[in-house]
């Protein structure tokens, strides 16, 4: 009977032991089952297996601790595919506030254009019946118009330059390489279509590959420029505040040395075109979206213009080695990076978050009591970081 007694008694004691332990649990992984609760910014979880062995009971407890962040973290790497979901969804709307802006905008003109157009058509052959064939005069006008969409001038007077000069020739080059392609001087030969294709292949990846190297190199002074901005206000602002400092910096200066002052350039040299003209040609080209509308140095009697083309493609290439610089250094600023927030692999963050619990978690603490083993964990099994005394019992 006393025997009874001291067993219930040490069950009663270990008992109080675990549930005591189990308080202090936090959090824990969802395929597991144990005790959770959370305190503060700190997440701890308990372990605790049990199973009849022979005459007795085996227990082992471990006690660990982790990061707060680690369930937020596994929340949001289940909300993955909803978040995919949702940028997907505000893709299209964003397409569809677009489409919508443009019909509101573009549409009259073009409808007014089109009504104009046939109007001055109709009266020139009412005027010239005599001796004109409607459908002639039609199949004349079409074909005046595919010449000038391929960059043929309609000023046929014997002198017009050819557009597959070396210097229209080196600025076409370049905009494919850029992946620019502005459309409006392109190959019509089947030889000439079979060896852009052939071109671009290798020139893109080495165009590429260049960009790449000469930014690494510019960003040298911009980090320059980073370093010296901390030291000066390390102790007034957060990193991430002189981090935005810095960006306003670099895109002033992209601003002006790639965008205000060549477009100034390119409303003196072009005739036709005004200063948001020559501003809306530089976004548009050195964001390689290449519309074709408003291309350099694409008149026939422009003065040196081989040496303009060449110079244009100069300032494509400077251009977008800035753009990337611009990129480099906003990818950098954790609260613009966007795609951190939107479209992060889970597998990342599952990485993330096993390598922060290794760095936070505490010792582990086990109880093992078992009748025929009553030894503790040594140094070379798993899970050894300061071991708790064993206890036995029977019933």
């Amino acid at each position: 009977l006393k025997c009874r007694m001291n067993n219930r008694f040490r069950v009663i004691i270990n008992s109080l032991w675990f549930y005591i332990l189990i308080t202090r649990c936090h959090d824990v992984p969802r395929w597991r089952k144990k005790h959770r609760s959370c305190e503060g910014d700190i997440c701890c979880f308990l372990d605790i297996r049990v199973r009849r062995k022979k005459m007795g009971l085996e227990f082992m407890a471990s006690y660990h601790r982790a990061g707060a962040g680690s369930v937020r973290e596994q929340i949001w790497i289940r909300l993955y595919p909803i978040r995919m979901l949702l940028l997907f969804v505000f893709f299209i709307v964003y397409l569809a506030i677009g489409a919508a802006i443009f019909v509101v905008v573009e549409a009259p003109y073009e409808r007014n254009e089109i009504r104009k157009l046939v109007r001055l058509v109709d009266n020139f052959i009412n005027s010239h019946k005599t001796c004109l064939i409607k459908s002639e005069f039609l199949e004349l006008l079409s074909s005046v118009s595919s010449a000038a969409q391929r960059g043929v001038s309609v000023e046929l007077n014997g002198t017009m330059e050819s557009n597959w000069n070396f210097g229209q020739s080196f600025f076409f080059c370049g905009t494919l390489v850029s992946t620019v392609g502005y459309g409006r001087i392109s190959p019509v030969t089947s030889t000439g279509k079979a060896f852009t294709i052939i071109y671009c292949i290798f020139g893109i990846p080495l165009f590429l590959v260049l960009l790449s190297a000469f930014v690494d190199r510019i960003r040298l002074p911009a980090n320059w420029l980073l370093e010296k901005l901390t030291i000066r206000f390390g102790h007034l602002y957060h990193e991430s505040q002189i981090r935005l400092i810095h960006l306003a910096a670099i895109t002033l200066l992209i601003l002006m040395s790639l965008f205000v002052l060549p477009a100034a350039v390119f409303q003196s040299i072009e005739d036709n075109w005004t200063y948001l003209d020559a501003f809306y040609y530089c976004f548009v080209s050195l964001t390689t979206i290449g519309l074709g509308d408003y291309i350099p140095g694409d008149k026939p009697n422009q003065k040196f213009r081989e040496i303009y083309k060449i110079m244009t493609t100069g300032y494509l290439i400077i251009g977008l080695l800035g753009m990337m610089l611009f990129l480099s250094v906003v990818y950098e600023v954790p609260e613009l990076n966007v795609s951190r927030f939107l479209i992060s692999d889970s597998a990342d963050l599952a990485e993330k978050e096993r390598l922060r619990a290794l760095n936070s978690m505490e010792p582990s603490y086990t109880r093992h009591l078992d009748e025929s083993d009553t030894s503790q964990l040594t140094p070379d099994q798993p899970g050894y970081t300061n071991p708790m005394p064993d206890y036995e019992y029977g019933y």
